[in-house]
C-alpha cells in the first residue's frame, strides 16, 4: 500500500508542476486564447469519453493493468511535452496526459473503495485525499521554481522524473495487495436513467458541473490573466499553491462542517466563496490581494467537491453514481475550456472570469431554490403523513 500512495502522491505533485505551464506553454508557441482552450480541453477528452464504462474495462484488464498503463502515459506525456515544437505534438500529449490522470486516479480509488472493511476504505481514502492535496499545494510553486531556473525544458523534465519515479512505484506493487477484491458491476442505461429522475442527485450534478465550470479556469485561463498582469511565471506558481493550500486546509475540517450544518447552508457557503473569489480576481493588481481572493476561491473549492460526493452518497452510493459524477467533472471541464477560450480571444480575459461567476451564480441560485423546495416539500409530506396516522 506504500508504493501505491507514494505512486498517488508523486502522480498529484507532477500534475501540479504542469498544468499551469501548459497556456503558458502554448502561448509561446503562437496560440491564441481560443487555441489554449483546444488544447487545454484535450487533456478532459478521452476522460470524458471513458468516465462512465471504465469500470468494467478495469474488471476485464485488472486493476494493476490499469495502473501500468497509467504511469507509462505520464511518462509518455513528459516525453512528448520535451520534443513539442508544434501545437499538434501538444494537444498529442495532452490527451496521453489525460488517460494516465484517469487510468491512475480511478484505479487507486477503485482499490482502496473495494476493500473489505470499513476501517481501511476510510482511512486510505482519508490519506489519498490528504496526499492529493499536499501534491497540488506543492506542484505548481515547485513548477515555478523550476521554470525560473530551468525555463520549460527544465520544468518538463522534472515532471519526467516524477513520472518515471511513479512508474517505478507501481511496479514495485506486489500482485498480493489486489487479490480479496470485492468487484463492482458497471450498470447499464436504465441504471443511469433511475438516477436521473431523482432531483436531489440532478441538482447535485449541476451544482458540480457549474463550480467546475468556473474552477477549470484555474487551469486554463488564470496562468494568462496574470501574467497579463505582470507576473512572472515564478509568482503565478505560489499563487495559484496559496489556492491549493486553502483548499488542503479546509478540507481538513470539512467533515465536522458537515456534521454540523445542512447540505444546503454548506452548499450556499460553497457557491459564495467561488463567485466572490473568481469573479473579483480581473480586479485586483496585488500579489497580496490576489493570493486572499485565490485563497477564498480555494476554499470554496474545497468544498465542493467533498460536498459533492457527500450529495450524491444520499441518494445513492453505487460506483454508477460516482461515475455519472465523474462524466459531469471532465463534460464541464471540456466545454469550458473550448467555449471560454473563444470569449477570452473575442472579448477578454476578463471577461471569462466575470462571465464565470455570472453563471454560477444564476445557476446557484436555481439550485439553491430548488434544494430548498424539495425539503420544504419533504417537511410537509411528514407532517401530513403523522396527521393522517393521528
Amino acid at each position: 500500500m506504500f508504493f501505491l500512495i507514494l505512486g498517488f502522491g508523486i502522480h498529484f505533485l507532477r500534475h501540479g508542476m504542469i498544468f499551469p505551464l501548459i497556456p503558458l506553454y502554448v502561448q509561446s508557441l503562437g496560440a491564441g486564447e481560443s487555441m489554449v482552450g483546444v488544447v487545454v480541453a484535450c487533456f478532459h477528452i478521452l476522460a470524458m469519453v471513458l468516465a462512465i464504462p471504465l469500470g468494467s474495462l478495469m474488471e476485464r484488464f485488472g486493476l494493476q493493468t490499469m495502473l501500468a498503463a497509467g504511469a507509462v502515459c505520464n511518462v509518455l506525456y513528459a516525453v512528448l511535452l520535451l520534443v513539442a515544437t508544434s501545437l499538434w505534438i501538444v494537444m498529442l500529449a495532452q490527451v496521453i496526459g489525460g488517460l494516465g490522470f484517469l487510468l491512475l486516479v480511478v484505479a487507486t480509488q477503485t482499490h482502496i473503495g473495494s476493500l473489505r472493511e470499513n476501517r481501511f476504505r476510510e482511512r486510505r481514502f482519508g490519506i489519498i485525499t490528504l496526499v492529493s492535496a499536499v501534491g497540488q499545494t506543492l506542484g505548481p510553486a515547485l513548477g515555478g521554481v523550476v521554470f525560473s531556473w530551468a525555463g520549460y525544458s527544465g520544468a518538463f523534465w522534472a515532471a519526467l522524473g516524477l513520472s518515471m519515479v511513479g512508474a517505478v512505484s507501481v511496479a514495485c506493487l506486489g500482485p498480493d495487495i489486489f487479490r480479496g477484491q470485492t468487484r463492482r458491476s458497471s450498470g447499464g442505461g436504465r441504471q443511469i436513467m433511475a438516477l436521473l429522475r431523482n432531483t436531489h442527485l440532478v441538482c447535485t450534478l449541476f451544482f458540480t458541473f457549474s463550480v467546475i465550470v468556473v474552477v477549470s479556469l484555474r487551469g486554463s485561463f488564470l496562468p494568462l490573466l496574470l501574467q497579463q498582469k505582470g507576473i512572472s511565471e515564478g509568482q503565478i506558481g505560489v499563487l495559484l499553491s496559496c489556492f491549493a493550500l486553502a483548499m488542503t486546509v479546509i478540507r481538513v475540517g470539512v467533515g465536522r462542517i458537515l456534521g454540523r450544518t445542512s447540505r444546503l447552508n454548506v452548499l450556499i457557503g460553497t457557491l459564495s466563496c467561488i463567485i466572490v473569489g473568481a469573479g473579483t480576481l480581473p480586479l485586483l493588481d496585488s500579489s497580496v490581494s490576489l493570493s486572499f481572493f485565490l485563497a477564498l476561491f480555494g476554499l470554496g473549492f474545497g468544498l465542493s467537491q467533498p460536498l459533492s460526493m457527500v450529495m450524491i452518497s444520499d441518494v445513492s452510493g453505487s460506483g454508477l453514481a460516482m461515475g455519472v459524477r465523474f462524466f459531469t467533472i471532465t463534460s464541464a471541464n471540456f466545454l469550458s475550456s473550448l467555449t471560454m477560450g473563444w470569449i477570452a480571444e473575442y472579448f477578454s480575459l476578463s471577461a471569462v472570469f466575470y462571465l464565470g461567476a455570472g453563471f454560477l451564480a444564476v445557476m446557484g441560485l436555481w439550485i439553491s431554490w430548488t434544494l430548498a423546495s424539495q425539503g420544504a416539500n419533504r417537511e410537509t409530506e411528514e407532517d401530513d403523513d403523522v396527521q393522517h396516522r393521528a
